[in-house]
């Protein structure tokens, strides 16, 4: 497993989704497009910033360790297993659509999802083979997706 892990595959199939989900919204439903509203258009621009600040983190966090073999689980690790693609379920896509205005996008994120379904299970693999019982116990601590802020994993180390 490289560095990337899943995410090339994860990155060319969600960016196949958006551009086949994008030109359908365009040529065959343009009614499913919102009108400009500047509020919307700078809600969806500060998700996308968040999006971006938590992904640049996420990976600066993980190829840090990734040379030196070290299982990261602070930081935004401790919150999610898997950030790098949250970000983009959670801020980038939603930024996306409210800054498009297109409806049919909200489709992409549960494809997005669908497919980290389908091939995070070779990170996850490697992640148990790698780091064994210590990753374990992460990943039955540490949501993959969704942020588990409520008893998270630096909150019940400090118990």
């Amino acid at each position: 497993m490289t560095r990337w892990g899943v995410g090339p595959i994860f990155a060319a199939g969600s960016i196949v989704s958006v551009v086949i989900l994008s030109s359908v919204n365009i040529s065959i439903f343009p009614e499913l497009t919102m009108p400009y509203n500047p509020f919307v258009y700078v809600c969806g621009t500060g998700l996308m910033a968040v999006g971006v600040a938590i992904l640049v983190i996420a990976d600066v966090q993980v190829h840090s360790a990734f040379g030196s073999r070290r299982l990261v689980t602070t930081g935004v690790y401790a919150y999610m297993r898997d950030p790098v693609y949250a970000v983009w379920l959670l801020f980038i896509v939603p930024g996306l659509i409210l800054i498009t205005g297109m409806l049919l996008l909200t489709i992409a994120p549960f494809l997005m999802y669908s497919l980290l379904k389908a091939v995070i299970g070779r990170e996850e693999a490697y992640m148990e083979l790698t780091f064994g019982k210590e990753y374990l116990q992460y990943n039955s601590e540490v949501n993959s997706v969704i942020p588990k802020l409520k008893g998270s994993r630096t909150e019940s180390t400090n118990k």
